[in-house]
C-alpha cells in the first residue's frame, strides 16, 4: 500500500500538474510547474523528428515484400517469403492479399477488423470467406450450430453461451454510448487532478530559487523550484485524499452511469457485486486502516525531493531531477539551454543507466540522430549505439546498431557486434519508401576471432496517407451459414 501511494503522489506532481491548462504565469513555484510540465506535453509534439510522419497517424496503409534472402553471399536461399498491405483508420485494420510463404506452408488471403465487423478469407486452409457481424451476431448465435438447443457436436453449454452473449451486450453498450463515456471520464479526470494538485501544493512544500546549473555540460542561469515530500507532508496529502474521495459524489456518479461498460473491463470478478459497490468497499477498507497507514508513511517514508530548472523568462523545463534521501539521485532527464523543443541533446540518466539522443539537421538536407544508452553493471559496462543517418537530397537512408562490451576489471574487451541496415529511403507528398537491400552483422571477439555475417534480400516498405481501405467482400459465411463441415475441415489443417 506504501508504494502505491508514493506512485500516487509523483504522479499527482509530475505528469497531473500538466492538465491544468488555464493558469497564468507568475513566479509563485506551484503556477511556474503546473505550466512547465504543459510547455512539455506540447513541445514533445512539436520536434521536428514526428513532421515526417504527421499526415500518416489517422489513416492510410503500409505494404511490404521480403524476398530472395541470401546468407553470406552464397547461393543459399532461405525460402520464406512476404507480402502484404495493411490499411488502417480511426475505427477499422485490414489486411489485404497477405501472402505468407514458408516453403512448406502457404497463407494466402485477408482480415479486416472493426468495431461492426470482423471477417476474414483464406484460400489455402480456410478456403471461403468467414464474418461476424457484431450487430446481429446474437440472433446469428441463437441460429447457429453453437447454440445449446443445436444437436450439432458443437453446441456450446448454456453456461459458455450466456456468457459470451453478455459479453456481446456489453461490448455493443459501450459503442452506444462511447463518446458519453470518453466526455465524462475526460470531465471527471479534470476534476480529480484539479482537486489533487490542489491538496499537493497546499501539503508539498514548493521552493523557488534564482541558480547556475549544468545541463548537457554547460553552465545555465535558471529559475529552480524545488519540491519536498517528507513522511510528515506525504501522509497529510494522504489524508486529504481521502477525505475529499469520501466526500464527492462525482467518482460514485461516474461508475454508476457507466455500470455496464465498467463491467465489462472488469473480468477478473468472481462476485456478483456492482462496480460501485466494490469502489465503496475499498474506500471504506482504507479509511478503517487509515491511522496504520499514515503513521506507517510518517515513520519510513524516505524525503523526496523533486528539482524543475526552468528558463528565467518561460517556463520551459532545462533539467527535471528525482531525488531521494537515502538512495540519492533516482532520476535525471536534461534537455538543455534551448528546452526539450528545439534542443539537440537529450540525457536520461535512471539507477545505472544513462541515454543521450542527438539530433542534427544541416541545411544541406542531411540528418542524423543517435541514440547511445550505457548501462553498467558491477566491473562491467555495456554500451549500445543506435544510430540513423539520412540525406534528403540523395535519398539514402543507413540505419545502425551496435553493442559494446567495455573493459571489464580484467581489462579484456569482451566483444565488439555490429549490425547495419542499409537502403534507400524516399518522401513523396504522402507516400514514404522505404528499400532494404542488407543486413549486416560483425562479431569481433579480440582474443579469439571475428566472424562477418551478412544477410542480403530484397525489402520494399510503403507507407501511404490517406490510402482509402476497400470494402470487403459481403457474400461471406456467417456464424449462423457455418456447417459442421466446414469445422471439420477447418480442424484437421490444425495442429494436433
Amino acid at each position: 500500500m506504501l508504494k502505491r501511494l508514493i506512485v500516487l503522489v509523483v504522479g499527482v506532481v509530475v505528469v497531473l500538474g500538466t492538465c491544468i491548462t488555464s493558469i497564468i504565469i507568475v513566479n509563485k513555484p506551484t503556477n511556474v510547474v503546473a505550466k512547465s510540465l504543459q510547455n512539455l506535453t506540447d513541445d514533445l509534439s512539436k520536434r521536428e523528428e514526428f513532421e515526417l510522419f504527421e499526415d500518416f497517424l489517422t489513416s492510410g496503409s503500409v505494404s511490404a515484400s521480403v524476398s530472395n534472402i541470401v546468407y553470406n553471399d552464397e547461393d543459399v536461399l532461405l525460402g520464406a517469403k512476404f507480402s502484404g498491405k495493411m490499411y488502417y483508420s480511426q475505427s477499422a485494420l485490414m489486411f489485404k492479399n497477405l501472402n505468407i510463404d514458408l516453403v512448406d506452408e502457404k497463407i494466402i488471403g485477408d482480415i479486416y477488423i472493426s468495431e461492426d465487423e470482423i471477417y476474414v478469407k483464406e484460400d489455402n486452409y480456410l478456403k471461403g470467406k468467414y464474418g461476424i457481424n457484431l450487430n446481429t451476431i446474437k440472433n446469428d448465435l441463437a441460429n447457429s450450430i453453437f447454440a445449446p438447443t443445436s444437436s450439432s457436436d458443437y453446441a456450446l453449454d448454456e453456461y459458455s453461451y450466456n456468457e459470451i452473449i453478455k459479453f456481446i451486450d456489453q461490448f455493443n453498450n459501450f459503442k452506444t454510448e462511447r463518446k458519453d463515456f470518453n466526455q465524462d471520464a475526460e470531465e471527471l479526470t479534470k476534476e480529480l487532478t484539479e482537486e489533487l494538485w490542489a491538496i499537493a501544493c497546499e501539503e508539498f512544500k514548493f521552493e523557488s530559487k534564482n541558480e547556475q546549473i549544468t545541463v548537457n555540460c554547460e553552465d545555465v542561469k535558471a529559475r529552480v523550484i524545488t519540491i519536498t515530500i517528507d513522511g510528515e507532508s506525504m501522509a497529510d496529502f494522504v489524508e486529504e485524499t481521502y477525505k475529499y474521495l469520501n466526500e464527492t459524489d462525482s467518482v460514485v456518479n461516474f461508475l454508476t452511469k457507466y455500470e455496464t461498460t465498467l463491467s465489462a473491463l472488469d473480468s477478473y470478478s468472481y462476485d456478483d457485486k456492482t462496480i460501485v459497490e466494490r469502489y465503496q468497499e475499498e474506500l471504506a477498507e482504507f479509511g478503517e486502516n487509515l491511522e496504520d497507514e499514515l503513521e506507517e508513511i510518517e515513520e519510513n517514508l524516505d524525503t523526496l525531493t523533486i528539482k524543475i530548472s526552468t528558463s528565467k523568462l518561460s517556463a520551459n523545463i532545462l533539467k527535471f531531477e528525482f531525488i531521494a534521501e537515502e538512495e540519492g539521485n533516482l532520476f535525471t532527464i536534461e534537455f538543455g539551454k534551448k528546452g526539450l523543443k528545439k534542443t539537440d541533446v537529450i540525457r536520461v540518466t535512471f539507477g545505472d543507466i544513462s541515454l543521450k539522443y542527438t539530433f542534427n539537421k544541416s541545411r544541406k538536407g542531411t540528418t542524423n540522430a543517435e541514440l547511445e544508452i550505457i548501462e553498467k553493471y558491477r566491473t562491467n559496462t555495456q554500451k549500445y549505439v543506435f544510430s540513423l543517418n539520412a540525406d534528403k537530397n540523395e535519398g539514402t537512408y543507413v540505419l545502425q546498431a551496435s553493442n559494446y562490451s567495455i573493459k571489464n576489471s580484467t581489462g579484456f574487451t569482451t566483444r565488439t557486434e555490429t549490425y547495419t541496415v542499409e537502403g534507400v529511403f524516399e518522401k513523396g507528398k504522402d507516400v514514404l519508401k522505404l528499400s532494404i537491400d542488407s543486413i549486416e552483422c560483425t562479431y569481433d571477439e579480440t582474443y579469439n576471432h571475428d566472424v562477418i555475417e551478412k544477410i542480403t534480400l530484397d525489402c520494399l516498405i510503403v507507407i501511404r496517407a490517406n490510402d482509402q481501405m476497400p470494402e470487403i467482400e459481403s457474400n461471406y459465411k456467417s456464424v449462423d451459414d457455418i456447417t459442421e463441415e466446414d469445422l471439420d475441415n477447418l480442424l484437421d489443417f490444425l495442429p494436433r
